[in-house]
């Protein structure tokens, strides 16, 4: 009985780790997905005001070309 009562022990602690490993793996691919999409919204921040940078240096350059181009224009 008390053999019987020790290997149904084993079976439930075996069986309890076996459930605590699957829970530890989806708690770190669930950490993984969060930190990853963190990463990503950072990046898409960055992005977006390197954009808007180059948008106004292109403004700026396109303002100097058309200057230019109208100077021409008038001297010719």
């Amino acid at each position: 009985m008390e053999k019987a009562n020790h290997e149904d022990m084993n079976y439930r602690e075996r069986r309890y780790q076996w459930i605590i490993n699957i829970m530890l793996i989806l708690i770190g691919f669930l950490a993984g997905i969060f930190f990853e999409s963190e990463r990503m919204k950072a990046q898409v921040v960055t992005n977006t005001v390197e954009i808007r940078i180059l948008k106004e240096n292109l403004r700026d350059i396109n303002n100097k070309l058309t200057v230019l181009i109208s100077e021409r224009g008038t001297n010719n």
